[in-house]
């Protein structure tokens, strides 16, 4: 007699690294210094994205 497994199918091992948190900080990173390697003009106009993901909170409140 052979078994079947049933429930989810196999993610491949691409998938469930691409999963992990850790790899898509490390992954960030990289991209972010390959940005601002091959095109700092680029860099510079993504500097509002930082802010924005940087700034959380009453602190980060603009200033009237």
């Amino acid at each position: 007699m052979t078994s079947t497994t049933t429930g989810r199918p196999r993610r491949s091992r691409l998938n469930r690294l691409i999963g992990e948190l850790w790899f898509q900080v490390v992954l960030a990173a990289v991209l972010g210094i390959a940005v601002g390697l091959a095109a700092p003009g680029l860099g510079e106009e993504l500097t509002p994205l930082n802010d924005w993901w940087s700034c959380s909170g009453p602190s980060c409140a603009p200033a009237t």
